[in-house]
């Protein structure tokens, strides 16, 4: 005979609400009774207020559900981390994420409502639902996206990654998976940045005082890494700018710009080898020779030869854009501030960390 648990009880990461029998943190059916355990977290006291509705995704690190808040009537995306992967390490890079994108607000960027560890110590984190595709499921179907479609989705990131940069926080993992694509009533495109997983705060006194990166650790993916993250040094500002060229030569060329056998011999590449024209890599495709600039001076090895920050670079794309004409774009008549410039500034930094 099936008995019903009572719903104020605490829960382990997966425990069959049922019955209560103790199951691997990836079983999706409890063996003893059937129960489907796709929402056990449902049945968790933190979750009272809301309806879990689909699994929108799962990996090794957690899962993320769908799910509709009761009273608000909101759909939201609830991100969880499997309690087997809650070290302390994890445990403070999730918060650092929820703590991060929360005080972020732009339009462009997926939103954080709640975030915090249940009862039975799952970490969650509460964000906005996104109904759309990522620029990854994008590219899969079109290998190489239209001009007028390129600048109205990279203005957009730019500005989304400009904002972030603002307030001291590198995204780090900037790449076509992390980069959301919603379709306005008029059929364009709509950004928006999510997954702020290894975000770091850009002054590393402060920032490995928590013990969270160390010099010497290698983050980020492989295809989209700058060399200094590839060589596990400190980064800033303009390791995301040398990843968001990466991602936009993808989008013109339809491949990255650096692809080996391995992740290793692509890093590698990313550290010794120059990049091959992004018309060459399209096959020839016609295009401004400026903005083959823009994407060449993205992917500079040196991070002081990239530009100095998102906002130029938006510049130069609207300026692209607008069919403008002249043989120099605007970042290249004036002298650029160095992104760093822009982020390595502590006093606001010392009350983010106090309210962790």
């Amino acid at each position: 005979m099936r008995t019903t648990r009572d719903a104020s009880q605490s829960l382990p990461d997966k425990a069959c609400p049922t019955c209560g029998l103790r199951l691997d943190p990836h079983a999706t059916i409890c063996p003893r009774d059937a129960t489907n355990l796709t929402f056990a977290l449902s049945y968790d006291p933190s979750f009272q207020n809301f309806e879990f509705i689909d699994t929108v995704g799962s990996g090794g690190m957690g899962v993320v559900y769908k799910a509709r808040h009761r009273i608000l009537n909101r759909l939201v995306a609830i991100k969880t981390l499997h309690a087997h992967r809650a070290s302390p390490e994890a445990l403070m890079r999730f918060q650092l994420e929820g703590k991060a994108t929360s005080s972020l607000s732009h339009r462009n960027i997926v939103g954080v409502h709640d975030f915090g560890v249940t009862q039975s110590g799952q970490a969650y984190m509460i964000i906005d639902f996104i109904d759309g595709k990522t620029l990854a499921d994008v590219l899969s179907k079109c290998g190489q996206l239209p001009l007028p479609r390129f600048y109205n989705i990279f203005i957009q990131v730019c500005e989304a990654l400009e904002h972030a940069h603002s307030r001291w926080i590198l995204h780090r993992d900037v790449k076509p998976s992390n980069i959301m694509i919603l379709t306005n009533k008029d059929g364009s495109d709509d950004v928006r940045i999510m997954d702020f997983g290894i975000a770091k705060v850009a002054v590393d006194t402060a920032f490995s005082a928590r013990n969270l990166t160390k010099t010497g650790e290698i983050v980020g993916s492989a295809p989209y890494m700058s060399p200094e993250q590839a060589r596990g040094d400190a980064v800033d500002a303009r390791s995301d700018l040398y990843s968001l060229g990466c991602v936009m030569y993808e989008c013109l060329a339809g491949v990255p710009p650096f692809q080996g056998k391995t992740d290793f011999d692509t890093m590698l590449m990313h550290l010794e080898q120059p990049p091959m024209s992004v018309r060459q890599a399209s096959m020839g495709r016609d295009f401004d020779p400026r903005l083959e600039r823009v994407i060449l001076r993205l992917l500079e090895k040196e991070p002081e030869s990239r530009y100095g920050s998102m906002k130029e670079v938006e510049t130069d794309l609207s300026y692209l854009q607008s069919g403008a004409k002249g043989a120099k774009l605007p970042s290249e008549a004036v002298v650029s501030t160095p992104a760093a410039d822009a982020v390595n500034k502590v006093i606001p930094l010392v009350k983010f960390f106090g309210s962790l």
